[in-house]
């Protein structure tokens, strides 16, 4: 989780980066979705715990990555 504005509510929202190697341009995006800086892990990039937000966030996490490795997958062929 990079050091970003936090909403008012005192929650940081949760965004991705994806870098593409070959002309080392960046791409970063939100996910629509926020949490506590604390519930966050830092080393497993996902939240922290089994509660329905956390599982929530962390399956929309693991849906993007997904989606774009079958997009790279896609534009490779």
């Amino acid at each position: 989780m990079t050091k970003i504005k936090h909403l008012k509510n005192g929650e940081a929202p949760i965004f991705m980066r994806i870098t593409v190697t070959v002309n080392k341009e960046r791409a970063e995006f939100g996910l629509k979705k926020s949490i506590a800086p604390k519930l966050w892990n830092e080393s497993e990039q996902r939240v922290k715990g089994k509660s329905a937000s956390a599982d929530d966030i962390n399956a929309a996490i693991e849906k993007t990555i997904k989606k774009i490795a079958e997009t790279t997958t896609y534009l490779s062929m």
